[in-house]
């Protein structure tokens, strides 16, 4: 069954069906699913890909199982929701097409569509009851304005019922109206009606079937008491893309510092919220009216200037922020004076601020939108939104033109998106892209961080050989300069860790040791606690457990600081690991499984390779054969789906040891061979259908061949 409300701005439809939806949700056990379409915000509405890869995710799609395209989220969608009893509101329709997509086709869930707009396509094709909200009776609206102001209507009954024709018993006029009077404890309702009606500024409440009149007119009235400089910050926060406005942003459109008093007056006359401490919003209607009377009585210079100011504050605070946490990440201008105290309260702000982000990266034009969209990347692919990366990436691009600075800004940035979810085909062509533009203007570092990306991707390929030759010419390129280069620690990285596949830990171990060193002399926390988690990773393969313990213990701590949620995920694993070789089992489950929630909500499938291996592991160590087979299952099919040769190679023997099948011993052995993994190797023929031991065998150390 389908209803679609509508009626005028401001009559209560979202009210209505929130209202309904908490009155029957006993009704629909499968639950509810509830999404604000935003179809009469200043910005785009919501498109029907993005809300269902919000409702997928909600009743249980992990992020690596959404569909790319509309027509697949579409069925995947009304298939899991077939034999379901479920409600779902979509509030603030623009259009049918909008969300004929999201009707599940099930004939028990029932759907409430909420808009200003009639929806008769939805009446005349997909059978939809249409229900049209009106405005309130005149008990109704007595009713309403005695719960805002209590005795006061009983006392003057009349005027208040005076007060509801002035109105034109609309919900939201009444509402101001009684803001008004709340505030003002010494004046009566009666004076209040005289004074609405001698300025005549609600007189548009009055005309006949011109119900969006009667809105305008009450939120004039709140306007036009301000003082000018009210008046102009009211206006001016009409252009803000986002949801909200923090205090420094509002001082940046104005120009001014002195906002907290204006602030607070905004929202004593309830033109704004101030829905959590130092930060504001609009209702909906609200911010189109300010946005009027900015267009209106601003100049297009005026708010040009308004909005380059807003601009400037967003992208040189996310400056200051990522290279805080973040400094070794590339990033194409730089130079910002670090303006944060700690990491912190770097990335508390970053948290605070990602809609707003987001929303300007796609509201700004050239240089404004894509060099935002740069500096903001590493925050959202270290805290796994992977989603607004995508985003900010492709408007980015978009918007990059034939800037070369720009292109290979913003290749570099969607190449990162598609990394994060192991597209290594689209990664490997962007990276490429980046490389490219990155050389033709002479820009080093941007050529270095390509070089060092596209060998990480051929190395998690099983290309090893491949991956050591970037490593040589990144290397080389970097050790070019005669000058520390801040991408040398990660660089060094990347070779220890080749070194490493092929079995070779006591050089891999050195490398690490000597990125550990660069990192800190640097002042490079994150990249500091990769180059201490590889090195505990490495440590652990020697059997030196307690050095492992040490080193991954510190990068967990200082992942924490930063915010990395994949990170955190990666150290946890590694740690794991380290209590399973001490035989504490309860802590490395309990690592394990803290480490697998956090790979499944970034969706980094790579990294939940490595995580349902440890948790195989310590069930198999714990004499679990059965539960340490069904997860080695698991994560054999998640790494060859995205083609993790060496996490393969590593599933087959954890299966060899489970289900005691000399077929997946020689399988992994097959590609170690193929691919040059000695550690691997020796595992398959050693412990592959005997024993487990993961550690290093004593002939696992074997030279083999010349250094990268």
């Amino acid at each position: 069954m389908i209803t679609a409300i509508d009626g005028t701005a401001g009559v209560g439809k979202t009210a209505l069906a929130v209202h309904w939806a908490h009155r029957i949700r006993d009704r629909f056990p499968d639950g509810q699913l509830h999404v604000n379409l935003r179809g009469y915000d200043l910005g785009p509405p919501l498109q029907p890909a993005q809300v269902l890869n919000q409702f997928l995710r909600a009743v249980g799609v992990p992020s690596d199982g959404l569909p790319t395209g509309l027509d697949e989220a579409v069925a995947m969608y009304r298939t899991l929701l077939s034999d379901k009893r479920m409600l779902v509101v979509l509030d603030n329709a623009v259009s049918a097409d909008q969300v004929r997509p999201l009707i599940p086709v099930s004939p028990g869930s029932v759907v409430v569509i909420t808009s200003r707009d009639r929806l008769d396509g939805l009446v005349a094709m997909d059978g939809a009851k249409r229900v049209v909200l009106d405005v309130l009776s005149p008990k109704e609206a007595i009713a309403l304005l005695r719960q805002m102001l209590g005795d006061r209507v009983d006392e003057d009954l009349d005027a208040a019922a005076e007060l509801a024709v002035t109105c034109a018993y609309l919900p939201l006029a009444l509402r101001i109206a009684a803001a008004h009077l709340a505030v003002r404890t010494n004046r009566s309702i009666a004076d209040h009606v005289a004074a609405l009606r001698a300025g005549d500024p609600l007189a548009a409440l009055q005309i006949e079937g011109d119900s969006q009149a009667a809105v305008t007119a009450g939120f004039d009235l709140s306007y036009t008491a301000l003082k000018p400089d009210a008046q102009r910050l009211f206006r001016l926060l009409g252009l803000v893309p986002g949801p909200d406005a923090s205090v420094d942003a509002a001082a940046a459109l104005t120009g001014a510092d002195d906002v907290d008093v204006l602030l607070e007056r905004l929202a004593a006359a309830h033109l704004i919220e101030e829905h959590t401490p130092g930060r504001y919003t609009f209702h909906d209607l609200l911010r189109q009216y300010a946005w009027e009377r900015t267009t209106e009585q601003d100049s297009l210079a005026e708010r040009e200037a308004a909005l380059d100011r807003l601009y400037e504050y967003y992208e040189t605070t996310t400056r200051a922020a990522v290279e805080l946490l973040y400094p070794y990440m590339l990033r194409i201008e730089g130079g910002t004076p670090k303006s944060f105290d700690d990491h912190g309260s770097a990335l508390a702000w970053l948290d605070l601020e990602r809609a707003n982000l987001v929303a300007a990266v796609r509201q700004a034009e050239g240089k404004r939108s894509w060099l935002l969209a740069d500096t903001v990347r590493s925050y959202l692919y270290f805290r796994g939104h992977i989603v607004d990366l995508f985003g900010v990436a492709r408007h980015a691009l978009t918007t990059a033109g034939d800037d070369p600075k720009a292109r290979a800004a913003a290749h570099n940035s969607l190449a990162t998106a598609y990394y994060s979810q192991n597209q290594y085909a689209e990664a490997v062509r962007h990276y490429s892209d980046s490389q490219t533009w990155s050389r033709s203007i002479g820009w080093l570092t941007g050529e270095a961080a390509m070089l060092n990306n596209l060998g990480a991707i051929l190395e998690q390929q099983g290309d090893l050989d491949g991956a050591n030759a970037k490593f040589v010419e990144l290397l080389a390129l970097l050790r070019s300069t005669g000058e520390h280069h801040h991408l040398l620690g990660p660089a060094l990285i990347r070779v220890g860790n080749n070194l490493q596949c092929r079995g070779r830990l006591t050089e891999a171990e050195s490398y690490y040791r000597q990125a550990l060193e660069f990192s800190r002399a640097m002042g490079e926390r994150h990249a500091e606690a990769n180059a201490l988690h590889f090195l505990g990773g490495v440590q652990y393969l020697m059997g030196e457990l307690d050095e492992a313990l040490k080193d991954d213990s510190e990068a967990l701590r200082i992942y924490l600081s930063l915010g990395g949620r994949n990170d955190e995920a990666r150290a946890r694993t590694h740690l794991a690991n380290v209590y399973r070789g001490y035989g504490r089992y309860d802590e490395a489950m309990k690592d394990a499984r803290a480490a697998l929630v956090l790979a499944v909500e970034t969706g980094e499938r790579r990294t939940e390779t490595w995580v349902r291996s440890a948790l195989a592991a310590t069930h198999l160590a714990m004499d679990d054969k059965t539960e340490a087979a069904a997860e080695y299952e698991r994560a054999l099919a998640v790494a060859r789906a995205i083609g993790a040769r060496y996490e393969e190679c590593e599933a087959l023997i954890g299966l060899a040891l489970s289900r005691g099948d000399r077929g997946d011993a020689e399988a992994a052995l097959v590609i170690a061979d193929q691919i040059g993994y000695r550690l691997l190797a020796h595992q398959a023929v050693e412990d592959g259908a005997t024993r487990h031991d993961d550690r290093l065998l004593a002939a696992g150390d074997a030279e083999l061949g010349e250094d990268p």
